[in-house]
């Protein structure tokens, strides 16, 4: 049940009975010049969709706007920044906490919005509110640990999958690139993933915007957009609204 669609008494009934309420999370920004911008939101709201149907929470709107800084060298990019981001949903669960919300799942779709989730759920557990994050593509691989497919990059074959699966009108592979890795930090340290570079065989963080070492935007080993199909990004997008629909009857059992 969407609390958009809701009157005001249908809430206060709700809350009376239940105290679970997801919410999911995303991110508007460059998924690789063959995806659009909305990957990160359009996926998990039609996880949303998909667990709808299977059980009986009420569902808050998704916020669209993530922390996604690292991008903001590609024209669409919006980000809320962490701080930014970590204020409106601390304002969203309170505004949830006082109307009965105890346990709060977020469906999240952008990895840059996992510190602010985990600052807001550590606060709200001193206040008797238990909080989950599922990340919908770092979900995948427990749930096929046989298909190195199921291993999600950025931009990937899984997430350009999932769009087609969606809407494949949002999806132009002929405008499809490499990955194009830049090595601006010379030969020592080069390009290996997200935000990454490899050293002796190691991969080391290194804070510096995507554009600089991409033109592109998108990563994945093998995660390549060439093997995105609709039917195989409707099979993740099922197999992940499952399980999603079995951790909420086991997050309501929960004790806080």
């Amino acid at each position: 049940m969407r609390l958009i669609n809701m009157t005001t008494p249908q809430v206060a009934e709700y809350f009376k009975k239940n105290d679970t309420v997801l919410f999911a999370m995303g991110s508007i920004e460059n998924h690789g010049y063959h995806n659009c911008v909305g990957v990160d939101t359009l996926v998990p709201d039609r996880i949303l969709d998909l667990v709808e149907k299977k059980c009986d929470v009420l569902i808050v709107p998704t916020l669209p706007y993530g922390a996604c800084d690292s991008m903001l060298g590609f024209p669409g990019t919006i980000s809320l920044g962490t701080e930014v981001l970590y204020g409106v949903v601390n304002k969203v669960v309170e505004s949830l906490h006082m109307h009965g919300a105890r346990r709060i799942l977020f469906i999240n779709g952008h990895g840059g919005n996992t510190g602010a989730l985990e600052r807001v759920g550590l606060e709200w557990y001193k206040k008797g509110v238990i909080t989950a994050t599922l990340s919908w593509w770092s979900m995948l691989a427990g749930l096929r640990p046989d298909d190195p497919a199921w291993v999600s990059g950025h931009g990937g074959g899984v997430e350009t999958a999932a769009i087609m699966a969606i809407d494949p009108s949002l999806v132009d592979l002929s405008a499809l690139r490499e990955m194009e890795l830049l090595g601006t930090l010379g030969d020592e340290l080069p390009p290996h993933g997200f935000g990454t570079v490899k050293f002796k065989g190691v991969e080391i963080k290194v804070n510096r915007p995507i554009k600089s070492f991409t033109d592109n935007g998108w990563f994945g080993w093998p995660d390549h957009p060439k093997t995105a199909t609709a039917e195989w990004g409707q099979e993740m997008l099922d197999a992940v609204a499952d399980y999603t629909a079995e951790f909420i009857e086991a997050f309501k059992r929960a004790k806080i």
